[in-house]
Order: C-alpha cells, then structure tokens, then sequence
C-alpha cells in the first residue's frame, strides 16, 4: 500500500501501464507537478518533519496556500482542530510518534491541493483522535471539494468513512463489492 501511495504521488514511477493524478500522467511530470494538485501523508512521520516548531510545520503548508489569508491564524486554526495546539511552541521531533501523525495531518489539512492521499493517518491513535482526524480529512473533503485516497488495515474505519472500497491483495487492486 505504500508502494501504491508513492505511485499516486509520483515518487514512484510505474514500471507499466499508467498512473494519473489530477489528470497527469506520474511517468511524464516531475513530482513538483503533482505536489501542486496533491498532498501526501507518508506512514513515517519523519519522512516529512522539517521545521523547528509544530507551529512552523503547519505554517510552511499555508504560506504555500493561494489565498490562505493570516498563515499564523490558519495554523492556529488547523492545530487546535487536531489537538496540538499547546504543543506548538515544541519541536515536532519532542512529540511522541501518535502527535508527530496528528501533526502530519494538520500539515495536510492546511496544503492547498485537490487530493489528499493519507497512508495509515490514524496510526498509533485511541478512538477519540482517530475520530478527531477522521472528521477533521471528512470536513476539509466536504468543504473544499477535495478528494482523499486513505490507505489503512482498518476494515471497520475505511467502512465508517470511504465512498468507495478497495482492497490490495498480492500487488492488485481490487474493488470491495
């Protein structure tokens, strides 16, 4: 699933056939492209850490944001939504691996794109933030008219939240009836 992922963002081109995003082409782009039209929440959350503070971290994503308004209030905003807010004064390497998630998440949630493509975004989380996250991808999908590509082993949440069901199954993807 991770494999698949990094397909969908580019990182990974296809061996063969064909990988679209956002109507392009993975194989004939540069991955800055696709980056424009889709945000990725990697499963190892310090594959994408690379500001001092919590607070810096989210706000790198808004300044990016056409038409974001105040970067400061937006992540504000974004952090007390996914309860990391009195954290933001804290490197993001301080938090425990469940807050760098949420902080991975409130990233996103501030990326001005058209896809959110999450892998395993409720890892190392109880149920309350798991449907804290859950909600907070569900609002930004509804408002924003994006579309979110969420892998999990979580039969039972992807049931609870997608539209569509696929399931990986010895390298090909298959539609869940």
């Amino acid at each position: 699933k991770t494999t698949l992922t990094k397909l969908l963002n580019g990182l990974l081109r296809p061996a063969s056939g064909t990988v679209r995003m956002a109507g392009l082409d993975t194989r004939e782009v540069p991955t800055s492209a696709i980056a424009a039209h889709c945000a990725t929440l990697f499963q190892n959350p310090d594959y994408q850490l690379c500001k001092d503070t919590v607070l810096d971290e989210v706000t790198v994503s808004l300044r990016h944001s056409a038409g974001a308004g105040d970067p400061a209030a937006g992540a504000e905003e974004v952090l007390r939504r996914i309860q990391l807010w009195r954290f933001r004064r804290l490197s993001p390497y301080m938090l425990s691996q469940g807050q760098q998630r949420r902080l991975g998440v409130a990233a996103l949630l501030a990326y001005d794109c058209q896809v959110l493509v999450c892998d395993e975004p409720t890892y190392a989380q109880d149920r309350g933030r798991t449907a804290a996250i859950m909600d907070a991808l569900q609002r930004e999908v509804v408002e924003r008219g994006l579309t979110l590509i969420l892998s999990t082993h979580d039969r039972a949440l992807a049931q609870d939240y997608a539209d569509i069901l696929y399931e990986l199954k010895e390298g090909s993807l298959y539609e869940v009836a």
